[in-house]
């Protein structure tokens, strides 16, 4: 229960009303061999931005200030609407925090399974919403052990009432030694040599499109 009205005055500080639609995008993971590239990030945080609604950006601790940086290649118009989630906040906070989001999207680290599990109130007073729509991006690691896709039998589905994705990237060197990533020494990271941005915005619009919202902000087609 204190864990959600942490979730909630943080929200409140930072002038985010969870009416509206709220999209969380987790820049960093433990292994660069996971890490969605920094351009395609780019290319998803602009592409949030296009939809109504604001962004939390989680914060980098292997990447150190990555989502600093990542604020700085966006407009100024743009920036005003991401809110940066400090290190500060306790985990069972950021639990919580994450089921006030729609989205939430993440290469595979710890908070994408922390996005992925149902959330419960141990009083049984506070309810939980569980619809977050769970896209998870994969380089690296074999993403039929970690990912999560409602669609794919081949995959477990998120503990969410919402889909589930998960998104393998094209690399042309995936092999059984990527199984260790944290021991990897590769000098150049081509994990993620071609990911479909566009194909992830696409399923996050069709989704909000069916999607009942808090409130009822309207998706517009993409040009």
């Amino acid at each position: 229960d204190e864990a959600q009205g942490r979730a909630k005055a943080f929200l409140e500080e930072n002038h985010v009303d969870p009416g509206q639609r709220i999209y969380f995008l987790n820049p960093d993971t433990a292994s660069p061999f996971n890490r969605i590239p920094f351009g395609d990030q780019l290319t998803l945080l602009k592409g949030l931005l296009e939809l109504p609604g604001q962004v939390l950006l989680g914060s980098g601790f292997t990447a150190q200030d990555i989502e600093k940086k990542l604020v700085e290649g966006l407009e100024p118009g743009e920036k005003d609407r991401v809110t940066i989630v400090p290190k500060s906040l306790s985990l069972d906070a950021y639990g919580a925090l994450l089921d006030f989001a729609d989205v939430f999207i993440s290469g595979d680290t710890g908070p994408l399974h922390i996005a992925a599990a149902r959330k419960v109130s141990r009083s049984g007073n506070i309810p939980f919403r569980n619809k977050t729509f769970i896209a998870s991006v994969f380089g690296a690691t074999n993403a039929r052990m970690s990912g999560y896709d409602s669609t794919d039998p081949l995959f477990p589905a998120a503990d969410q009432d919402a889909p589930s994705r998960c998104y393998v990237s094209e690399s042309p060197c995936r092999n059984i030694t990527c199984m260790n990533k944290m021991s990897k020494t590769c000098k150049t990271v081509r994990c993620f040599e071609f990911l479909d941005t566009g194909r992830i915005l696409a399923d996050i619009r069709a989704y909000l499109k069916t999607a009942q919202p808090n409130s009822n902000p309207q998706i517009p087609e993409k040009k």
